[in-house]
């Protein structure tokens, strides 16, 4: 029993590693370039805006997006291979994990709060 919950506490700790890499914010209509595991803190205006995220480098990885800073507009997120996720508020956040589906390397949403 005490080891299953150092295991879990390990698992944890790498998982809240993997993210803690920043991510730059690319702007509108810009390309979140995640070639680890990490978070972007995405910085909206009062427009509507765009980002697109790439190919995953590799299975497992794990992508945060989290609003941070708005003013007023929203933020819709097109990782590869799936649909648009879209954040409107301070603290939205899309939680994606990279697998393989058809040989290729695509983005899940994992989680969300929203």
């Amino acid at each position: 029993m005490i080891q299953d919950i150092e295991i879990r506490s390990a698992i944890q700790r790498i998982c809240m590693e993997s993210v803690a890499t920043v991510i730059s914010d690319p702007g509108n209509a810009g390309a979140i370039r995640a070639t680890t595991s990490g978070t972007c803190l995405l910085i909206v205006g009062a427009a509507p805006e765009t980002r697109t995220v790439g190919v995953p480098s590799f299975v497992g990885q794990v992508l945060v997006c989290c609003i941070d800073v708005t003013g007023g507009g929203t933020c819709s997120i097109t990782p590869y291979g799936h649909a648009a996720v879209t954040l409107a508020h301070a603290g939205d956040t899309a939680i994606l994990r990279a697998v393989r589906s058809g040989g290729v390397n695509v983005w899940r949403v994992t989680g969300s709060e929203l």
